[in-house]
């Protein structure tokens, strides 16, 4: 098997993986699995650019429903885990009242995803691309 159709069955195979599992929307996956990449090694470092867009929105709309310097402040923290956190931590990480945290991540439901653990309620970013292009955009 040539080089080019390992990487044609790579891309087919994540292609469904996004879809299925990650809900990714159809437009970024499509630039992915168009060979929107030159290199093999660039869609491992980039978003496509509809999904990049689409994050973009994402991240306008987060924004838009909070204060904003204090908005991305959490979502810089939220951005930087690769685990779920609780408010009191994001509270202390950014020296602020655990009730401002609250507030903003009860704006950003939508984007986020909870985890109860031994009665406390931990956030992450809903999915590790979405929080990784986070990370990139911001």
């Amino acid at each position: 098997m040539s080089g080019i159709e390992h990487r044609g069955m790579r891309v087919k195979r994540h292609r469904q993986v996004l879809i299925k599992k990650f809900e990714i929307p159809k437009h970024g996956v499509a630039s992915y699995s168009t060979s929107f990449y030159a290199e093999p090694s660039q869609s491992e470092t980039s978003l496509p650019p509809g999904l990049e867009s689409y994050y973009q929105q994402h991240l306008q709309k987060m924004l838009d429903l909070t204060d904003e310097d204090f908005a991305l402040a959490v979502l810089k923290v939220l951005a930087q885990q690769t685990q779920p956190i609780s408010v009191a931590a994001i509270a202390e990480i950014l020296d602020t009242d655990e009730y401002e945290i609250e507030e903003v991540l009860e704006k950003w439901s939508e984007f986020l995803t909870q985890k109860s653990i031994a009665g406390t309620i931990y956030y992450s970013l809903y999915h590790s691309i979405f929080r990784d292009a986070m990370k990139n955009i911001m």
